[in-house]
């Protein structure tokens, strides 16, 4: 099987490769090793605890034999992991909610203050925990996270690249502003190079995980 592989590269130039087959694409394009990279999430459940690895019973990767598994971290682990590999240069890819009611789809935000909820309709929202246990937080697609601004050795906000790119009426050019607040409470996980954990966290990896089914997460 081959297929036609047309692009343009970060100066703009129109780059047309026809008939390459998928280990060609691999073999010139695929710099990393895949085996280095590991799930870790911030699912702060009543069934879930932290450094225990799960895995989602029934789903499966497209490659044989790898299952659908993480290390559930607390949610500044995440951060600090994910600033890590992006001073390397290295975007790690996210799953979250990006359909909460704390989305300004226009303009591509995404923060927790910036619908009042709470003092409009005299309510208390969900915390992160309550979120996912009553299935108010539905996770999504993956995307990927490729910038961070950090002001006093504290993270801001995110830049999200939507895998699903830009619709005419919303997201800039494709792209979100995650302000921390939105990670703290609709981040799930991320994919990053384990020589980011700790010693610790690496043997954590090697534990016999749990499996669970789809219980009370709508989407992964």
């Amino acid at each position: 099987m081959t297929f036609d592989l047309e692009y343009r590269d970060k100066n703009g130039k129109y780059i047309l490769q026809k008939q390459i087959t998928p280990m060609d694409f691999k073999n010139k394009y695929l710099t990393l090793d895949l085996n280095d990279y590991v799930s870790i999430a911030n699912m702060p459940m009543y069934n879930k605890e932290y450094n225990k690895v799960y895995r989602l019973k029934y789903f499966e990767n497209v490659y044989e034999n790898s299952y659908i598994q993480f290390l559930n971290l607390p949610i500044e682990d995440l951060k600090t992991y994910a600033v890590e590999q992006l001073k390397d240069g290295i975007p790690v890819c996210v799953t979250l909610d990006i359909k909460s009611k704390s989305v300004y789809e226009k303009q591509g935000i995404l923060d927790t203050r910036i619908y009042h909820y709470e003092n409009t309709l005299n309510m208390q929202s969900f915390n992160k925990s309550e979120g996912l246990d009553f299935s108010e937080i539905h996770l999504s697609h993956c995307m990927t996270i490729t910038g961070v601004n950090i002001i006093d050795n504290h993270t801001q906000r995110w830049k999200v690249e939507d895998s699903y790119g830009a619709g005419p009426d919303e997201k800039p050019n494709g792209y979100y502003t995650m302000n921390d607040n939105y990670f703290d409470k609709f981040v799930a996980y991320i994919i990053i190079n384990k020589r980011y954990l700790t010693e610790e966290q690496r043997k954590l990896l090697e534990q016999e995980p749990i499996v669970y089914d789809i219980d009370l997460e709508s989407e992964i």
